[in-house]
């Protein structure tokens, strides 16, 4: 059997239990390592017609190719690369933690059909994965994520006629399985069904090296993974250090294994911590659970989600500012939605009314009452209370594992020299100038060319002082303004 991990999982996470006798093939892994050695070459190219494509092409590809750099740095680097693939014709936009339609919606099988027989930025990776398959070799593919359909759609028709037989596993093949049925392409396809997922631990993108058999639990309602583990943890849990799936003496619960590090999921209210849930703490209970979680050698970090029932917008900056008091790092912020298998009629103290599913492979449901903040509100909400966290460093740089668990490491504001995570996007001799991209933030300032010589060679420790010395003052503060320099040495 070869089990075949199609492109939109996770990339920093790899299957850590395989059946006797099986193979893995996880594409997007591939994939990911085909970008970075061809970083590391300088042979990555985009043919996008997008001038901002074509400068996250080439500043993403400096980050992605220098294996001395931090993790964190060339995950910035490989988020940049993958937005940039996109082309003319593609049926897909990659993200580092995501993957958009270019028409349509991943709720709804004939957008899905449609945006999987258009040519995409992995079409290679998965040529080459089907080219592996020996003729008459049972498939089981591995879906997760809403995101690996498409990819999987384009598998199965290409694995169909040399398979002896299709399988389907993983958390969103087992939830969706009738309306998969409905699908060509798995129309005879067997279910070997795993609604709580499959079993993953913490891998390395950028090379071979595992990091120590960590085990990741991407939700806090499943199973406790066995020995060493960091993931998403339910505000319940943290406060009462009881875990599903841990049992004490006479099958009684006992205290599980504390996690490496954990996730906690904290929506935006002033008065009260609520979880993702809807499970209700005041902060004071919140910080005196975290603190609890930190004498047992967890780190805490959080996502505050906006946008929840009940729960007014205004409130979200003062919550931030409670939240960043109590856990390690405030490490993203996330727009609250209602998932399609929610029945509940109260969302924690609430009363709500969710709208029907929808779409024939529906992930949410709308809430019709109450009337929830608009995505362009919420958008502009994030992007106010975001701007100072990624100009501190704090947030990750998409929704994986792998980006979670190393340290931040300094301030901006606290680097002598150049903020380190500025790279050189593109040059023009004739203009004497390049164009410095901040991979962290998004900003771009315009600096002489020998400040983009200092940027190239830039290592930790290393100091802008002889490169800045021709600068005005103003023009020095102008780059620091811009996002490219900490403090002035």
């Amino acid at each position: 059997m070869i089990l075949i991990v199609p492109p939109g999982a996770d990339p920093t996470l790899r299957l850590a239990e395989v059946p006797d006798g099986a193979t893995v093939v996880d594409v997007g892994r591939r994939f990911v390592a085909e970008l970075t050695r061809q970083a590391a070459r300088g042979a990555l190219r985009t043919r996008s017609r997008s001038p901002g494509d074509r400068l996250m092409a080439t500043a993403g590809t400096r980050a992605l190719g220098d294996a001395s750099r931090p993790r964190l740095h060339r995950l910035r680097g490989l988020g940049a690369v993958l937005g940039a693939l996109h082309e003319p014709g593609h049926g897909v936009r990659l993200c580092l933690d995501d993957l958009e339609p270019a028409d349509g919606s991943l709720e709804s099988a004939a957008d899905v059909l449609r945006v999987a027989a258009a040519p995409a930025p992995y079409d290679g990776a998965l040529a080459g994965a089907c080219a592996d398959v020996p003729r008459g070799t049972v498939v089981r593919l591995v879906v997760e994520r809403e995101q690996q359909v498409p990819a999987a759609v384009t598998l199965a028709r290409a694995l169909l006629p040399r398979a002896r037989r299709l399988e389907l596993t993983g958390r969103w093949a087992t939830a969706h399985a009738p309306a998969l049925g409905h699908l060509p392409p798995f129309a005879g396809a067997r279910l070997t069904p795993a609604p709580r997922g499959m079993a993953w631990e913490l891998a390395d993108p950028f090379g071979p090296a595992p990091d120590d058999g960590l085990r990741w639990r991407e939700r806090a309602a499943d199973p406790v993974p066995p020995g060493l583990w960091a993931g998403r943890v339910g505000l319940r849990e943290l406060v009462g250090g009881v875990v599903p799936g841990a049992t004490g003496t006479a099958g009684r619960p006992g205290r599980a294994r504390p996690p490496r590090l954990a996730v906690i999921g904290v929506c935006a209210a002033a008065d009260r911590a609520v979880g993702r849930g809807g499970t209700e703490l005041s902060w004071d209970r919140l910080a005196s659970a975290v603190g609890a979680a930190r004498d047992r050698g967890a780190t805490v970090v959080a996502e505050l989600w906006l946008g929840a029932p009940g729960i007014p917008p205004g409130a979200a900056e003062e919550a931030l500012v409670r939240l960043e008091d109590i856990v390690d790092r405030v490490i993203g912020l996330r727009r609250f939605d209602w998932p399609a298998d929610w029945s509940d009629p109260f969302w924690a103290s609430t009363p709500v009314t969710p709208g029907d599913a929808g779409p024939d492979l529906a992930r949410r449901r709308p809430v019709l009452d109450p009337v929830l903040p608009s995505a362009e509100e919420l958008t502009a909400l994030a992007a106010t209370l975001g701007r100072p966290l990624a100009r501190a460093g704090r947030l990750a740089p998409g929704r994986v594992a792998g980006a979670y668990l190393p340290p931040p490491g300094p301030h901006p504001d606290s680097v002598r020299g150049l903020d380190p995570d500025v790279v050189v996007g593109r040059r023009s001799a004739r203009a004497d100038r390049a164009l410095a991209v901040n991979l962290r933030t998004g900003t771009c300032s315009y600096v002489s060319l020998r400040v983009a010589d200092a940027i190239d060679r830039y290592r930790d420790g290393y100091t802008l002082r002889e490169a800045l010395r021709p600068l005005s003052p103003r023009a020095v503060h102008a780059l620091r303004e811009g996002g490219v320099l900490g403090q002035i040495p």
